[in-house]
Order: C-alpha cells, then structure tokens, then sequence
C-alpha cells in the first residue's frame, strides 16, 4: 500500500463516526442526487430471471450500496477502510439485506472475473483518491458486462470554486481554502488536463484535514471512459449553480437562514439545467452514467 493510499484509508478510518452526518448543503444535496440518478436509470429489467449483481467501488458506509439493494441487486461493496466497511455491514443488515457482502480491496485490483458484474457504481467519491486512477477504471471496464451500466462521479477542475480559491488566497484566506496564491494558480497551468491537490477539508468537529484528491475536466474524465470502452448516457453537473457560494460555505455542518434559502433557490434551478452544456462540465462534481460497449 502506497503512502497515499495509507493516508486516505486513515482519514477515512478517522471520520467514520460522522460519515453519515450529512448536515451541510454540499453533501446532502451531491448524494441525494447521486441516489435519484441510480433510481432513474439502475432500475432491473422485470425479465431477468436471477438476481443481477452490483459493484459499489469505495462503498464507504453502504449509502448507495443500500439504495441498489432496495433496487433489486445482490451487492458486493468494496473499500480500503475497516471502519467504514464495518459500518456498511451493519447498515445493509439493519434495513434486512441479508445478502450483501463487502469486502476490504484497493479498487486499483479487483479480485472478480471478467464480465462478472451487471452494473458498477463509483461515487461519493472514490477515484480522485485513488492514486493509479486509470488503472482502477480499466479493472471496473474488466469486471463488468458488455452493456453493463457504470456510475460515476469524480471532482471537477472547472467551477466557481476555483475563481473563489483566488480571491481567498489573495484575501488572506477568508474563505478557509488554505491555499497560497502560487498553489491556486497552478490551476491553470493545463486547461484540459486535471491534477492532484492537497484538498482542506474541515470536519464537524473543526478539525481540519489535508486530503490528497485529484481533479478532473470534463474532456479527460470523457476520453478515458471512452478508451476503456464505455460509451456515456447521461452527464450531470453537481454545484454548478449552487457554487455561486464558495464551497466552504457549503460545507458548513449549521448553516444559517439567509444560505439555505439562497442554496433551496439556486438547487431548484440547477436541477433542472444540470445535464446540459456548460453546466454538466463546469461544475464541482461530475457525475456520469455509461454503459460498456458490447463488441460484435
């Protein structure tokens, strides 16, 4: 195990316990929109005759693990930290899911079969903290059937998030971006490229962690998909709109009045723009639902 993937497995081991506390605007709102996609499009067909099989790469606590059981799959969820693993366990069988299992597997080496699973679901989101990230994507390609379906959801490079980096790192960091101005303009050093960046992330608690995390453009995200033999079906925007707040702002555990209605405002007008072009690309997060190619 690599000394990042050390790191993530115990940031994430650390804050298991709040995990589920999804109290601020940006998570709620990033997972309830994760949860409406895999009902829009995850639905089993009525003619299959058995129970078809689902991946959740980096399953955390079993948030969507959960919601694909209630869909009608047997669940197989795969993560690096124990902590969470555990409470994923726990949950599943607490809603009367008897049948999932999960297990503790770097998702850069996937211990299944060939076209061994009927769909993959990766978010949360789980390959910007992996380090071998094209690795990862090219065994979720091996493991899942021909036509199989594939959720996917990383962090974007481009949004409103950036330009606020600048202002905070030129303001003495009033937003909490921790970010020095030379750190922030190295954003733009390759438009279409994405890079890795030692994300602050406050915990409920205060604490602040560094995180190690990739970022994505849209056009990279696409073409590796596309060399993995995935063809994409649906892409949306998460915080494209509402990241007129800067994201700390979002993160915010107790946020007040004013932010919430001004958040419920901007969310009811995203919704409804989310999948289209610039809004599905300029966004903090990507999410992206494809399907792997059935060669003739």
């Amino acid at each position: 195990m690599t000394i990042q993937t050390e790191k993530v497995k115990q940031i994430f081991n650390e804050m298991s316990d709040e995990y589920d506390n999804l109290n601020d605007l940006y998570y709620s709102y990033t997972f309830s929109q994760i949860d409406k996609t895999l009902i829009n499009y995850f639905q089993i067909d009525d003619t299959q005759s058995n129970k078809p099989l689902a991946l959740d790469v980096g399953c955390g606590t079993g948030i969507q693990s959960l919601r694909l059981a209630k869909l009608g799959y047997k669940v197989i969820g795969i993560d690096i930290s124990e902590n969470l693993v555990n409470i994923a366990k726990q949950k599943l069988k607490n809603s009367g899911i008897d049948d999932a299992e999960f297990y503790l597997i770097n998702a850069e080496s996937i211990p299944f079969e060939d076209n061994f699973f009927d769909v993959v679901n990766c978010c949360g989101p789980t390959l910007p903290f992996i380090e071998k990230w094209q690795q990862t994507l090219s065994e979720i390609s091996r493991v899942l059937k021909p036509n199989g379906k594939f959720l996917l959801e990383v962090e974007g490079k481009w949004n409103f998030d950036i330009f606020w980096e600048v202002f905070n790192s030129i303001f003495f960091n009033i937003l909490g971006y921790d970010e020095s101005l030379k750190e922030t303009l190295k954003h733009f050093k390759n438009i279409r490229k994405g890079h890795h960046i030692d994300y602050s992330f406050k915990l409920e608690s205060g604490e602040t962690v560094s995180m190690p995390l990739r970022l994505y453009t849209a056009s990279e995200i696409r073409k590796n998909l596309y060399a993995n033999n995935f063809i994409i079906k649906k892409r949306f925007g998460l915080h494209s709109i509402t990241n007129i707040f800067p994201s700390t702002i979002l993160h915010n555990a107790n946020p007040n009045k004013f932010v919430k209605i001004c958040f419920k405002i901007l969310s009811s007008i995203e919704k409804k723009i989310n999948s289209i072009y610039p809004f599905r690309s300029f966004a903090c997060s990507l999410l992206i639902y494809s399907q792997k190619i059935k060669w003739k």
